[in-house]
């Protein structure tokens, strides 16, 4: 499915709550899993029965990985009828852009950790921060961050990160595809 060029993700991070093993597709929430034949029905339904051209996919140069990801996402999602351009950009360029927030179409953001793993992303999809590039604006998901900067005892936290983690797997905040990239749109 991957021809070697990416490793299959889940919407949060299995390790960080005891599970030793990536799921397959088949064990992913519904919301994160492949199925062709429903984006092709959701596409249509949408107005978009002969498909759809979302311009620009940008990716940073100088990453091999991140090139190929890229280009592997393109692939996907042409088969559920959404063209991308995959477009390479100087990375500091890329960088400016992807923390302004200010993009046309889509990017690749290459980040340490899918899903709310951890403080520090948890804190960026807060509403109130600057760096909240996905635009993120949810009061359920504000709360539990602000429980998060008070509590220290770590099943505490484990069960509020479970939380932010069930909120965005049920609302689809952010696109999971490959480990240490995600693809969003501005």
């Amino acid at each position: 499915f991957y021809a070697g060029m990416a490793t299959p993700v889940v919407p949060f991070p299995p390790k960080a709550f005891g599970k030793k093993d990536l799921p397959g597709w088949n064990e992913l929430h519904v919301n994160y899993q492949r199925n062709l034949a429903e984006a092709k029905k959701l596409l249509a339904a949408a107005g978009f029965a002969n498909g759809v051209d979302l311009g620009p996919l940008s990716y940073p140069e100088g990453a091999v990985a991140t090139e190929n990801a890229t280009l592997f996402y393109a692939q996907q999602l042409k088969e559920a009828g959404i063209t991308v351009k995959p477009v390479k950009i100087d990375r500091n360029t890329y960088l400016e852009r992807r923390n302004a927030g200010m993009w046309d179409g889509m990017m690749n953001i290459t980040q340490p950790n899918p899903g709310v793993a951890d403080q520090v992303w948890a804190e960026i999809i807060h509403s109130d921060v600057p760096n909240n590039y996905w635009g993120i604006k949810e009061a359920d998901v504000d709360k539990i961050i602000e429980k998060l900067r008070d509590t220290i005892e770590p099943n505490d936290r484990k069960s509020l990160f479970e939380q932010l983690l069930k909120l965005e797997q049920e609302n689809v905040y952010r696109i999971y595809t490959i480990h240490t990239s995600s693809l969003n749109a501005f």
